[in-house]
């Protein structure tokens, strides 16, 4: 891991090892070049909580008030 000012500010202050699976490397690399998905463990997305929702999308409307 980078501890300077600029590796932390860029990583958040994670470092990731990677496990390669020989199996998966190309479809891994297929997704990525396709849509830059990086493909990744349940537990790195654990870490990483629920996706943010844009405003305006997704988010319940309150009816009957402030109209």
């Amino acid at each position: 891991g980078n501890i300077a000012p600029r590796g932390i500010k860029e990583a958040f202050g994670l470092m990731v090892n990677y496990l390669y699976d020989p199996e998966a490397i190309e479809a891994n690399h297929e997704i990525f070049a396709r849509d830059g998905t990086v493909v990744r463990s349940p537990a790195i997305d654990a870490l990483l909580g629920p996706p943010a929702t844009p405003p305006g999308v997704g988010r319940p409307r309150l009816l009957g008030r402030g109209r």
